[in-house]
């Protein structure tokens, strides 16, 4: 029974770690805990923005490939693949055109 406390605590530690649920006495006898408050949120917040992430892609069916192709910069977009025409009003680029050059005034 000896043998297996030491197993048991670390396991607690890990997963208080992870969830951040840290009681009063959790970190009794280390130096400076704020610091290692600071990077399990950090961590914790990391994994939920890449589980969130995850799901996102779930989401897109077909298109989760050319997604990821295009975020990892294999791919570049352009206008012929998302079918954008050369042929657009002054007022769907969002500045006002001069007639002779389609400047920006």
């Amino acid at each position: 029974m000896l043998l297996s406390q030491p197993a048991i605590k670390n396991i607690t530690m890990r997963e208080a770690i992870v969830n951040c649920n840290f009681d009063e006495d959790f970190f009794e006898g280390i130096d400076h805990p704020e610091g290692y408050i600071q990077d399990a949120w950090f961590l914790y917040n990391m994994r939920k923005g890449f589980e969130l992430f995850n799901e996102m892609l779930g989401i897109l069916g077909d298109e989760k490939e050319e997604f990821v192709l295009i975020i990892s910069g294999k791919k570049k977009i352009d206008d012929e693949n998302y079918g954008y025409s050369e042929e657009y009003e002054d007022d769907d680029v969002g500045f006002i055109a001069d007639d002779e050059d389609n400047e920006p005034v």
